[in-house]
């Protein structure tokens, strides 16, 4: 079973992409119907796969000059990294 921690991350990082979505469309019109206008409404495979390239391995946010777009993308990382190392140790723990 996924422990609470765990899934309140997963919450948290899906409203963080949710969040980036919102603010590249409002700030950022054009990347956003590049990545296949992602939103709440519009949660298509296709757009989810291209707003997580986006957030995890693009570096395109930087070219953007947003800064509170990059420090969103730098906490969506860091709170993947955290659910990646939760499932990891809680892994370890079912294990023994």
């Amino acid at each position: 079973m996924l422990p609470a921690t765990i899934f309140v991350a997963i919450i948290f990082y899906l409203a963080a992409l949710l969040g980036i979505a919102g603010r590249l469309r409002t700030q950022h019109a054009a990347v956003w119907e590049s990545l296949g206008r992602p939103s709440f409404e519009n949660w298509s495979i296709p757009a989810t796969f291209r707003l997580g390239y986006f957030v995890l391995l693009s570096g395109q946010h930087s070219r953007l000059g947003d800064r509170v777009l990059t420090v969103a993308v730098y906490v969506t990382r860091a709170l993947l990294v955290a659910i990646i190392i939760g499932l990891v140790i809680e892994n370890r723990l079912l294990v023994r």
